[in-house]
């Protein structure tokens, strides 16, 4: 058997739903361990926010 070793894998999955798109963000990490490290010491979970808001500003330009 092959181990994987995942350093940083990010899926994002748009898909549109009554109209608007809804978006999808999974981050694969190799141990939990690593998941509370990341979360704890970098604010993953706010960067994550952060960014999709962004993302969010920067396509409203280009609705208007």
């Amino acid at each position: 058997m092959v181990a994987l070793s995942i350093q940083n894998l990010v899926i994002v999955h748009f898909a549109e739903q009554e109209n608007q798109t809804k978006v999808a963000m999974k981050k694969y990490l190799n141990s939990v361990e690593e998941r509370d490290e990341v979360v704890q010491k970098y604010g993953a979970v706010e960067g994550a926010k952060s960014t999709l808001n962004r993302l969010d500003d920067i396509l409203r330009l280009f609705i208007k």
